[in-house]
């Protein structure tokens, strides 16, 4: 299954009505959220792996040497970059570091990695919209993820995907969750949870940092972190 996460939803307030545009959402069990996490959180982080392995391949040896001699990457100014391990660590942090700085950015970019997902418990089940702006190849959901997107500025979908009474049931349980149909409580954020994946932001970028060092530079296809 190849699920394309980009800005997974959207309000929009018109004169009348408040335009919603939830691409990607799911309907999931509470009593597997934490299932479901382990099966999104690898997923999505794998997907920003090879966004960052591809980054790497489109860095020049120019734009390496450049960034070594001028020290805005810390190593030695004799680094030796035709050394093919050295090479590939270099690329791995010059990537990372435009990775925190794009990440800073409001518009979209090449470097935007950064992702995770929004979810709200309600009871027996969970809802969860995924936050990225990356492709993610996963195994095909399990049986008791439900798909759950919403939009209100289509036409509803066949009624052989989703009937009209199970589309009119999405449409009040997300005003209940996150839109505000409700009172306070149904606020977006008033009982929202996020579950970061990969979150290049300073300060709070370390952790990922390392997380995608070692997922690259100790990967067996790779090189080892030692290599200096």
């Amino acid at each position: 299954m190849q699920l394309l996460f980009c800005a997974s939803w959207i309000l929009i307030w018109g004169h009348n009505e408040m335009s919603v545009k939830i691409w990607e959402a799911y309907r999931i069990p509470t009593g597997r959220l934490v299932e479901f996490t382990d099966l999104m959180h690898d997923a999505m982080f794998e997907g920003a792996r090879k966004i960052v392995e591809r980054l790497m391949e489109s860095v020049t040896n120019g734009e390496l040497e450049t960034a070594v001699r001028s020290g805005e990457l810390l190593f030695p100014k004799d680094y030796d970059l035709t050394d093919k391990k050295r090479n590939r660590r270099a690329r791995l942090e010059f990537v990372l570091e435009k990775c925190k700085e794009m990440a800073t950015h409001s518009a979209k970019n090449a470097f935007d990695i950064n992702c995770g997902f929004n979810f709200w418990i309600d009871g027996r089940y969970s809802y969860v919209i995924p936050i990225a702006d990356l492709v993610v190849c996963i195994p095909d959901f399990p049986e008791w993820v439900a798909d759950f997107y919403y939009q209100n500025q289509v036409d509803p979908p066949d009624p052989s995907e989703v009937s009209p009474r199970k589309w009119k049931a999405r449409k009040e349980k997300w005003g209940e969750l996150c839109l505000g149909s409700v009172g306070e409580k149904s606020e977006h954020n008033a009982r929202r949870f996020y579950h970061s994946v990969v979150e290049m932001t300073p300060p709070r970028h370390i952790p990922s940092y390392v997380d995608m060092q070692f997922a690259i530079l100790d990967d067996p296809s790779g090189d080892p972190k030692n290599q200096e």
